[in-house]
């Protein structure tokens, strides 16, 4: 237990130490990230802290984590990907990469991923109807992988909340691996919430730099990988669905997202404000305010998971769809609510103009 704190602890001053060289070095360069209506910050920021929070988690893992991890995981390619996954971000933050390209890479990234020995082989139903994936393993494993490491790339909006998210995201993952008494997969997830922690503490409102691509690419990628890395001991009806419970929130908000802009007749990568985040700003909520609500809410459904945890399969599996459903709701309510508001601002808006235009408000004006 002491050696896995020490490394937790390790991970987590690299990144901290990290954070203001990657500082110096971005303000020396220019490496800055762009300024837009869609983005909170207004002045210049340096983009290159993924950099800290991979070399806090990598060091640790050439340390101690490789000698833990499972058996039937090839380590060499496993370790591969992890590099392509990072660095396809982090060359896009130093020099902006077509975005075919991108994807080509992440692709390349989850491929490698899967043949290491991490692949999603059969999917089961309630924990009664095991369905064989078959041929459509592989593709199925890519598109799991690939999913995280743009749903936290897309919801990399505000100070701290990719980071943050995550960051709740594996430390439960960290707890149900100890739990299950895998304790390589634990210490994985326990070194990379800790690197990212270390960053967090520059990234917190007022942030003093951000992640970039290359963090947010890499941090996805390890929490798409961490619960396959379990499925040989666990059944994959309840693994898989930790970490989408965990991560609801954002994932809702990104189905919501790409609805709302294919109802605008919008491209469904066009950048917005119809981010959760950003509407909660429009309420007049301040940033911490909204990255209490956000964190407090991941906490509960963390919470939820655990209980997954012990309870049957088919239950866990029907509390995952109740959730699904609360989440779904919860997105309605609140688009209805900005319905209700938008129709009073408009009627004081006209009420404005109507005073001003008459009689009595010309007679006071002359």
């Amino acid at each position: 237990m002491e050696i896995i704190v020490l490394n937790i602890l390790s991970a987590f001053l690299i990144s901290a130490v990290a954070m203001p060289l990657i500082i110096f070095i971005s303000n020396r360069f220019g490496i800055f990230d762009g300024i837009s209506e869609r983005k909170i910050h207004t002045g210049s920021m340096s983009r290159l802290g993924g950099l800290g929070i991979f070399a806090a988690f990598i060091m640790t893992y050439f340390y101690s984590i490789l000698p833990a991890l499972p058996a039937h995981v090839n380590t060499f390619m496993l370790t591969l990907s992890m590099f392509i996954a990072f660095g396809t971000g982090f060359v896009d933050d130093l020099k902006p990469i077509p975005a075919r390209l991108k994807l080509f890479l992440q692709i390349a990234a989850a491929a490698i991923a899967a043949s290491s020995g991490l692949m999603v082989k059969s999917i089961t139903f309630f924990g009664l109807f095991p369905i064989p994936m078959g041929y459509l393993a592989l593709p199925v494993t890519i598109f799991w992988i690939i999913l995280f490491m743009n749903a936290v790339n897309l919801v990399d909006g505000m100070d701290g909340l990719a980071g943050g998210l995550v960051f709740i995201g594996a430390s439960f993952l960290a707890a149900l691996a100890f739990i299950n008494g895998q304790q390589g997969i634990g210490l994985m997830a326990a070194v990379l919430a800790a690197s990212i922690l270390g960053f967090l503490v520059f990234n917190f409102p007022p942030a003093k730099l951000f992640m970039g691509d290359g963090g947010a690419y890499f941090i996805g990628f390890m929490y798409g990988i961490l619960p396959l890395m379990g499925i040989s001991k666990a059944s994959s009806a309840t693994v898989l669905l930790y970490p989408l419970a965990l991560l609801m929130l954002p994932l809702a908000d990104i189905c919501s997202v790409i609805i709302r802009r294919r109802r605008q007749q919008k491209h469904i990568f066009t950048a917005d404000n119809n981010h959760l985040h950003h509407r909660l700003l429009q309420f007049g909520i301040p940033v911490r305010g909204v990255l209490v609500i956000i964190y407090s809410l991941t906490i509960f459904l963390g919470g939820i998971t655990v209980i997954m945890q012990y309870t049957p399969p088919q239950y866990a599996v029907l509390i995952f769809y109740i959730l699904v459903g609360v989440t779904s709701l919860a997105f309605i309510l609140l688009q209805i609510l900005e319905r209700r508001i938008e129709v009073i601002r408009q009627s004081e808006i006209v009420d404005v103009e109507e005073s001003e235009l008459s009689p009595d408000y010309t007679r006071q004006a002359l």
